[in-house]
Parts: structure tokens; sequence; C-alpha cells
């Protein structure tokens, strides 16, 4: 009587590095950060903010701070890595609603712009956590 060959162990295959909704996240982030970067006068009135052409530098340099953030993400080797550029953009994010929340009090923002500005600090917060929590 032959016997059957055996059949590897089955092995379960690792959850993937970059989820849909991190993969969202990550071109969001860069497709804001480089529109921000090239044209920071469109991405200032985005969020209803028009500022004069002096103050464009401030644009470029948050667009910068979001490209590098999604590239670090798109980079990522390893979980590690991946939390890591995930943990950058949930402070990057949380330390963006706290300011909006300081010039709302303030009262150097209208609601409207405050609501813009921590509205979308709140989804890319969302979409990271649902990210790394989605199996």
């Amino acid at each position: 009587m032959t016997s059957l060959p055996k059949s590897p162990p089955a092995t379960h295959p690792s959850p993937p590095l970059l989820t849909h909704p991190l993969k969202l996240l990550g071109a969001l982030r860069l497709a804001f950060g480089v529109s921000a970067f090239l044209l920071p006068s469109f991405s200032s009135e985005l969020f209803a903010f028009p500022l004069p052409p002096s103050a464009t530098i401030l644009i470029r340099m948050v667009g910068a701070r979001d490209a590098v953030v999604a590239l670090l993400l798109f980079n990522s080797k390893s979980i590690e890595d991946r939390d890591k550029s995930l943990f950058a953009g949930i402070a990057v994010d949380s330390m963006d609603a706290i300011a909006t929340a300081i010039s709302w009090y303030s009262g150097n923002l209208d609601t409207v712009q405050a609501a813009g500005v921590a509205g979308a600090a709140g989804v890319l917060i969302a979409l990271a956590k649902l990210g790394v929590w989605r199996k």
C-alpha cells in the first residue's frame, strides 16, 4: 500500500503592510502635500485661508511635511517602519487639530476654517487607526 505524500505545513499569510485605508491615507497626504507645495495659493483657498503672497511659504512648508510623511509610509519595509510613519502622521495631525482649536478659541479662525482643518486632521487620524486595526 502506498502512502499519500505529506503536504507542507499550513502557513498563514502575513497581514499586508499597507491596507486599503493606509493606501488611501498615503495617497491623500501625498496629493495634498504636492499640491500645497506646488500650488500654495490654491491649497490655502481650499481650506478658506486666503493668504497674501508673502505667506505662501507657510503653505509650502506644510505641503513638504505632508509629502515626507506620506513617503515614509509608502517606503515602509516592515510593520515597525509603517507604525513609526503612522505615529509621525498622527502626531502631526493631532498638533494641527490642537493648533486649530487654539486659533479658533482665540478668535483667529472662523468656524468654517476651523472645521475644515480639524476635520481633515480627524479623517487622516481615523484612516491611520483603521488601517492598522483592520486585518
